[in-house]
């Protein structure tokens, strides 16, 4: 018998139309479990209960919502932002609770997460966005935006947040107008033929409700986002039931972006897409690494919940923070690479701590250049070549770089790739709340060992 652990549990419930018989729950009396209705949900079990807060008589409600998004049809992903000016709240208050509203239970399926950004500054890009329906968030021509703390998140299977009784999330419209909503959508059908399905609306109008007071907490709270960053060097190999990737928030960062009394983690959430299995968030000090701020070793795709620490850990600057995420990719016969996409990878733990500080809100890295050369067999690439092409080793020459990945002997040399990709030098991306990257300590051509 296992026992239940501070991970993501599958709770099976079954249930039937007809009642047992004289209401005894004796096996003979139960429902035929062929015939039985069944299903399962994802839960924190040791979750610590949320404390019950006091009503509040200035607590407000504000809904940000978005307008009349088509809904994805071909394309199985869209994400999409919406930018909001907030101009009534004329003095400080705190966020101490957001949900999700949903515009009607047939867009659910399609939501994957939504996160609200604050924008720092202003600028006529916002001001124009902020009087726009929205638009799709990544593409070549949109400016770059001052967009880069985050405020709120909701994920498929969360039912939102509420803060701990001495934090909340600082709003004031005198200091900060501007919010973007990021909300990413995906096709779960993922077929032209999905706009035949009766639960399909055209339209969705879904978003967030805030509430907010100006009964001020003790601490204002920050979000910091740790992981990997979305792009193509982070590989997962097929044919594999375990696959280890790391993102590594560095000493320079900490050192640089920390206050000098550090910060104090509250809640994680722990976020990979569809084949992500476990997630572990290090801590480490100069030599010593201490126990990991969350580990879950049964994570749930579809459910992503903010999780509370039973007590606050503080993080020093000059600390390293590692998100380790482990996945299975026996199921797939193709590599695996890091994305937004659903059907591509990631690796990121959103953290809520406090007191918040805006020098740094992002804290990714990736595996250098040479690092993912080098656990591909591939010495040199051939310089200005499109497609990519390989220089050297001898054997390789002239064949493609995609050539390459989608043709190596991932079952015979994965060891060895597994071995170069967690010990090889990697690049650190670290930006700050107005989206400026922060420059840190490098190594020869600017990548960190």
């Amino acid at each position: 018998m296992s026992l239940v652990e501070n991970d993501t549990m599958r709770v099976i419930y079954m249930y039937h139309e007809s009642e047992p018989q004289r209401g005894l729950l004796i096996p003979g009396n139960l429902p035929n479990p062929e015939v039985a209705f069944r299903g399962y949900r994802s839960l924190f079990l040791t979750q610590k209960p949320q404390q019950h807060q006091d009503v509040d008589p200035n607590m407000k409600i504000m809904e940000l919502r978005n307008q009349d998004v088509e809904l994805p049809l071909l394309d199985d992903t869209l994400y999409w932002c919406k930018m909001f000016k907030l101009q009534d709240i004329n003095q400080k208050s705190h966020v101490i609770k957001y949900e999700p509203v949903f515009d009607s239970v047939a867009s659910i399926p399609y939501m994957q997460h939504i996160i609200l950004y604050e924008c720092q500054g202003s600028s006529p890009d916002l001001e124009l966005m902020s009087r726009e329906q929205g638009r799709p968030c990544y593409r070549p021509n949109n400016p770059p935006l001052s967009c880069n703390a985050i405020v709120a998140t909701w994920a498929k299977g969360s039912e939102g947040f509420s803060f701990p009784l001495e934090a909340g999330y600082a709003l004031d419209s005198t200091q900060s107008k501007f919010y973007m909503m990021e909300t990413h959508y995906n096709n779960p059908l993922n077929t032209a033929d999905s706009s035949k399905s009766t639960n399909r609306q055209k339209a969705d109008n879904s978003g967030l409700r805030l509430y907010y007071t100006n009964n001020l907490r003790k601490h204002d709270a920050g979000v910091l986002s740790i992981g990997m960053d979305p792009n193509w060097r982070h590989i997962i190999p097929p044919f594999q039931e375990k696959v280890v990737s790391e993102g590594h928030c560095i000493e320079d960062c900490t050192r640089k972006g920390f206050p000098r009394q550090g910060i104090s983690i509250f809640a994680v959430m722990m976020r990979t897409h569809l084949i992500g299995r476990q997630i572990k968030l290090r801590h480490i000090r100069n030599d010593e690494e201490f126990p990991p701020i969350a580990y879950d070793k049964n994570i749930d795709p579809n459910y992503q919940e903010y999780r509370r620490l039973p007590s606050a850990v503080r993080t020093m600057p000059g600390d390293r923070l590692i998100s380790e995420c482990t996945y299975d990719s026996s199921s797939r016969d193709q590599i695996t690479l890091g994305g937004i996409t659903t059907r591509e990878e990631s690796c990121i733990v959103l953290t809520y701590y406090y007191p918040r500080q805006k020098k740094l809100t992002t804290c990714h890295s990736l595996p250098s250049l040479p690092t993912v050369l080098h656990s591909l067999g591939i010495q040199e690439l051939a310089i200005g070549s499109n497609p990519v092409l390989i220089a050297s080793p001898p054997e390789l020459a002239g064949m493609t770089l995609e050539s390459r990945l989608v043709t190596y002997d991932w079952k015979n040399q994965f060891k060895s790739f597994q071995q170069v990709t967690r010990r090889g030098s990697f690049k650190a991306i670290c930006w700050d709340a107005k989206n400026i990257l922060i420059p840190v300590k490098v190594c020869g051509d600017g990548e960190m060992w």
